[in-house]
């Protein structure tokens, strides 16, 4: 599905196949949103978590949470599981319904800074975690129609170590299944933001997925994503660099804040500030 993502025209580097740390800067704010209207004339948000090749140079990469799962693989050190983060980070000008899945404490604290954020949870036990998928099931069964739904699972791998293999695989169909299309008007849908290791953690999402993209793995998971052998991963293997399956494109996720809560609780406050103004301003005319 190519309805993920829509682009804007940024900077245009000598070969846009290759993708550098150096043009991804000045072509992306990774807090920036898009949206478009849909035939409801309900704004539907599209998140920018990154650059793409596109024909006539670099494209901002966004996601939009009513169009599907997003999903990344990569090994643990090529930066993938930065997804997470940028999602966060897009997520402080965007009505979305959070629930997160995460082993790091640091990123559950950043993400329950969000008013859209319902509740974050480590995956220590299989018990924590089917808690955890029990709440989100009670949650979604009185659809919002104007909130779109995005669980995020911060690390498959991770989360998967308390549970043995068939169990593991109950649990990733079980997840999978509270993923749902946007219905206009009724349901603004369901979508999981995902970042696994090897290719039979993210298959069971892989059907309700927007897009997959494949950062450096092993040979066989990165055949089986359908993703091209001999890549060109430019300088010492940039972390974050990765293959879009959706667009058969080379895609650069954006570096996130080193402070991520830090760096939320400032915009919220931005934000704040700025539509407090706003009513100001409104009131006095």
């Amino acid at each position: 599905v190519v309805g993920a993502t829509t682009a804007e025209t940024a900077v245009v580097p000598p070969n846009p196949d290759r993708i550098g740390k150096e043009s991804l800067l000045p072509a992306l704010d990774a807090s920036a949103t898009d949206s478009d209207t849909g035939d409801d004339g309900r704004e539907r948000h599209a998140l920018a978590v990154g650059i793409i090749a596109g024909d006539e140079g670099i494209d901002v990469f966004r996601w939009r949470p009513t169009s599907g799962n997003l999903l990344v693989v990569g090994h643990r050190r090529s930066g993938m599981g930065v997804l997470s983060d940028l999602i966060a980070v897009a997520a402080t000008d965007v009505d979305v319904a959070l629930w997160v899945l995460d082993t790091l404490p640091q990123r559950r604290r950043a993400f329950r800074r969000l008013p859209g954020c319902r509740r974050t949870a480590p995956p220590e036990s299989a018990v924590a975690v089917e808690r955890f998928l029990d709440d989100v099931e009670a949650h979604l069964a009185d659809p919002d129609p104007d909130t779109p739904t995005v669980i995020v699972v911060g690390d498959l791998n991770r989360t998967l170590v308390p549970f043995d293999d068939q169990a593991g695989e109950r649990m990733l169909d079980r997840l999978a299944s509270l993923a749902r299309p946007a219905v206009d008007g009724v349901d603004a849908g369901v979508s999981i933001v995902a970042a696994g290791s090897r290719h039979r953690e993210v298959a069971p999402l892989i059907a309700g997925a927007a897009d997959v993209l494949v950062g450096d793995i092993d040979d066989r998971d990165r055949r089986e994503l359908g993703a091209p052998a001999g890549l060109e991963w430019g300088d010492a293997g940039a972390r974050g660099r990765c293959w879009s399956t959706g667009r058969e494109r080379p895609v650069q996720l954006a570096d996130a804040p080193d402070d991520l809560e830090r760096f939320i609780r400032a915009r919220l406050e931005i934000r704040e500030a700025t539509s407090d103004t706003a009513d100001g301003t409104e009131a006095s005319t």
